[in-house]
């Protein structure tokens, strides 16, 4: 009985461990495929476009840390309500003027990255330049996406 166990235990560690490396080598390459496909898309910021990674663009993502840890724009860097004191120091460091911020949610009717680039504005101040984009991360799989200046999305909430 003992032989048959350790045998049977055996061909289970086996099994698992084909599993995980054929995971880990089509699982991993099909993410790769996926963020490789997500670096081409574009993105229409006022009159100009640019690639998704494009190195005038610092991301910022306002979902949760589970969602953000399931997948993000590379990049990207994480900051919401929940770890704002802990997170916003890390953008502080890498961020300078020249670059855009782009914040970015789950779309639809989610409403954090908002939230998110309205305090980042009011504590950056004038020179910043703050979008936040109109569509979600799940909707990366789109070709082009659009993103508007904060102030400009605040001014046509309060117009309507």
């Amino acid at each position: 009985m003992k032989v048959f166990l350790k045998q049977s235990f055996a061909i289970l560690l086996a099994s698992l461990a084909l599993s995980l490396l054929l995971y880990g080598v089509y699982g991993l390459s099909e993410f790769r495929e996926e963020n490789d496909s997500i670096r081409n898309k574009i993105v229409q910021i006022s009159n100009e476009q640019y690639n998704l990674n494009d190195s005038r663009i610092l991301w910022v993502d306002a979902r949760s840390k589970r969602l953000f840890e399931l997948g993000h724009i590379d990049g990207a860097v994480n900051l919401n309500m929940s770890n704002w004191e802990e997170q916003v120091l890390s953008l502080y460091e890498i961020w300078i003027p020249e670059k855009l911020i782009l914040v970015y949610c789950n779309g639809g009717s989610c409403k954090l990255s908002e939230d998110i680039a309205y305090k980042l504005k009011e504590e950056l101040g004038s020179e910043a330049r703050i979008y936040v984009l109109l569509e979600g991360y799940e909707e990366l799989d789109r070709g082009e996406f659009e993103a508007m200046n904060v102030d400009e999305l605040r001014e046509s909430y309060e117009r309507s």
